[in-house]
Parts: structure tokens; sequence; C-alpha cells
């Protein structure tokens, strides 16, 4: 993972915590800081070229820059003239009027940068963003959206976002900031592009510059070791409140976030029991990255499983998976309560070219189904992948001719080898997509 790369996303994050003042109000309470800040207000009013009429606006330009008011002047100055340029005070009406999926540009922003702006409110009453950071895609993010279509979205999305944290604020009397989760499942070197961090640097000082103070928490989940590398890096740079809001984590992270955001506000990949079903999943994920897979780590020189047990004949157990980056040895074992391990699919490598690989078993007895990725032969490299298994029960609607080999209880259990599964389109023509 490039430092670079991987450190400024993280600094533009944090860059307006990174310069407060040590206050030790956390939440702060409006009838305490509008009062105490009242004349700070009036002399910050003076030096702006444009009117700003919102006393929590003022406080969060003077937070930012340490009560500095030359320098939150400078600042917001710049932030009024591009706003009255932009028409954003317009814009913000209408996109806190939209759902996210009707932006602009949304379609081909989901499909590279999969992300929800507002999944609920944590337990202090932040609003929480969920980021699948390592399902995005920098180089399609370049093939399919210029650098204005990616500013005209973020407009609308930074918007948006704004209004949530100023009803927040106005309804919990306090001043009110941003829950955000950024899961690292899947990042690897593939997110090393670089002209598509031409378009993260432009995004984050977009957000840094014209809209400061916003982010209270901060989860990042699933990192891996390369994360951490650049965090030792990155830490003894921020101070004691900035790291307050931080918190980092590989694959343990279940205890710390929900004691933060109820396991209802959470989708199930983030260990909570919220589906959105209605609404296309917690995160809108694009056709060919459904939401019910789940990204897995495959390290260096080692294996990865995962399992699912099924009760019994009566049951059909499917999986799907699919390569990321580079290539691992993929199997399925079907392993019985008996101890005894059946082949349902011999190991293999395979490589991102190939798509979504699937295949279905229907078992004998009960047992578990076992999706092994091998990646032990790789000395230096991490795998990225997505895998998914279901269990259904087989409808006993449809008529079994007993003396078919495929399907007698006196033969093998169905397998459907992966080059034969029976893709959807979606699937069919994910090479094409990207």
């Amino acid at each position: 993972i490039n430092a670079e790369y991987m450190g400024t996303v993280l600094i533009g994050l944090l860059r307006q915590s990174e310069k407060m003042e040590d206050i030790p109000l956390k939440f702060e309470p409006l009838d305490l800081v509008l009062p105490k800040f009242k004349d700070a207000f009036g002399r910050l009013r003076q030096k702006l070229t444009l009117p700003c009429d919102d006393d929590i606006v003022l406080y969060r330009y003077l937070r930012a820059w340490k009560f500095d008011e030359e320098k939150a002047a400078a600042m917001l100055n710049s932030t009024l003239a591009w706003r009255q340029k932009n028409e954003l005070d317009a814009l913000r009406v209408k996109a806190a009027a939209m759902n996210q999926r009707d932006f602009p540009f949304a379609d081909k922003v989901r499909a590279c940068q999969p992300q929800n702006i507002f999944h609920g409110f944590d337990k202090m009453g932040q609003p929480v963003s969920i980021e699948r950071t390592g399902l995005s895609d920098p180089a399609l993010m370049v093939k399919s959206l210029s650098l204005d279509n990616m500013v005209e979205y973020h407009k609308y999305h930074l918007e948006s976002k704004a209004h949530i944290v100023h009803q927040a604020t106005l309804r919990h009397n306090k001043i009110m900031r941003t829950c955000k989760i950024m899961d690292l499942s899947g990042l690897s070197s593939r997110h090393l592009h670089r002209e598509a961090f031409k378009y993260i640097k432009l995004l984050v000082h977009l957000s840094q510059d014209h809209y400061p103070e916003m982010l209270g928490t901060l989860f990042v989940v699933n990192a891996p070791w390369a994360f951490n590398l650049i965090w030792k890096v990155v830490k003894p740079l921020l101070n004691e409140n900035t790291l307050s809001k931080i918190n980092i984590f590989g694959a343990n992270y279940h205890q710390a976030l929900h004691a933060a955001v109820d396991p209802s506000n959470l989708p199930e990949w983030l260990g909570g029991t919220c589906l959105c079903a209605e609404n296309g999943g917690c995160v809108w994920l694009p056709e060919h990255l459904s939401a019910s897979f789940t990204s897995l780590n495959v390290a260096a020189r080692g294996k990865a499983t995962e399992k699912k047990v099924v009760a019994g004949n009566e049951y059909t157990v499917s999986y799907k998976t699919r390569i990321l980056k580079n290539d691992v040895a993929f199997s399925v074992n079907y392993v019985t309560d008996k101890g005894e391990t059946i082949e349902v699919a011999k190991s293999q490598k395979l490589h991102p070219e190939e798509g979504i690989v699937c295949g279905d078993y229907q078992p004998q007895g009960p047992g578990e189904l076992v999706l092994e990725w091998d990646n032990s032969y790789s000395y230096f490299t991490s795998k990225s992948v997505l895998f998914e298994i279901k269990v259904e029960k087989v409808s006993t609607d449809i008529e079994i001719d007993e003396k078919s080999p495929a399907t007698s209880p006196a033969t093998s259990p169905i397998v459907t080898p992966a080059a034969e599964c029976d893709l959807d389109r979606e699937e069919k023509d994910f090479s094409v997509q990207l």
C-alpha cells in the first residue's frame, strides 16, 4: 500500500480536527458555546466580504482554525465566494430532498465508490455514514467519470450531509458531527492509481476547506497490516483531541463499534442486524458487487476458510466467489456430521478475469460446506476476494425422477461445477463492464 496515497486520504479526513484548539467539551451545548463566543462571532463577521448569519457555521470555522480569527475569516471568505459561485444554498435545499442514488452521476459513482452517506445515527446522535473503501475501484472511477463529474456529485453529497448534521445539531441543542465507518476489506495494491489519487486529493481539499469540523468519530475496520504501518507514521502528527476520535481495528472491531453504534443501525457484514431491503441494501452497491457478498482478505503465505452449516438433505447450499486481484487457489468440500470429507470442487487457481464463480450442492445428510482460498504459495502478496454462501430448502413441489443418476439418493450428491453455473446477466457481463 502506497503510504502517500493512504496517508493523504486519512489526514484529509482528520485535517479539520487536527487544527482544533484543545477544548475539553465534546458535543458542545449551544446555550454555552454560542454566548461564550458571541464577541468573536461579531469580530469575524466584520472581516467577511459576504454575509454569514449562522453562528454555528462561524463556530465551526473558528474552532477549525484554533480560534485564529484572521485565518478563519480568510477560509470562510473563500467558502462563501465558492458557495455563491456554485449557488450552493439552493443546491442544499435540493439535495436535502433527494435520495443519494438520485444525485448527479450517482450510478457511475456507486460502481467505483460504494458508500452510504446516511445510515441512521450512533448512540450519541451523530449521523452515521458507511464506506466500503476496500471495494472501491479507482481505475473504473477515472475511466467512467471526469474530475468535474466527481466534484458535481460530491457537492450534492457534502450539502446533503451538512444538512443532516445541522438538523441533528438543532434537534439535540449541541454541536453535532458525523460518525464515519470505513471498511477496508479488500484493500490491496489495485487501489494504487496515480490518476485516481488526483481525484481523491481534490475531493479531500473540497471537504476540509469548505466543510470544517464535521468529523466526530472515525472507525477504520478490517485494516490490513500495511495500513497499520501508515498509521504509525501519521499518529504522532495528530493531537490528543484528534486521536480520541479515531478508532482503527483489524477484524476484531465488533465490540468497540457496537458500543458506539447500535447493531440495528449496522449492516450484517459489520455484525449488525439491519438489512435495508427496501432501499437496496445498507450500502448501495453496483450490481456486480451484490450487497449479499462479503469481502475477505487472504494473507500472504496463508489460507482463509468460510463454513456454512447444512441441516440435512432437504436443503441445498450454493456458493459464489470472485477474485479481485491476482490469483488464489479455491476449493470446496463438504464435511459430514460424522467427519467424512466430500470433495465438491477441486482446488484450482482463480483469476479476476473469470468473474464470479459459483456452484451448489445438495448433501445426503447434515454437515458443513467449507470454502477455502489457498494463498500459501504467495510469499509477499495478500489476495482480496468476495464470497456468498446461501442455504435454501428444497422445494417439495418438484417431482424428482428417482431413476435419474443426478438426483438419486444412492448416487453422489448434486454438484454444479463452477464453469457451468447459470449466472445472471450482470455476473456474466462483469468482465465486460470493467
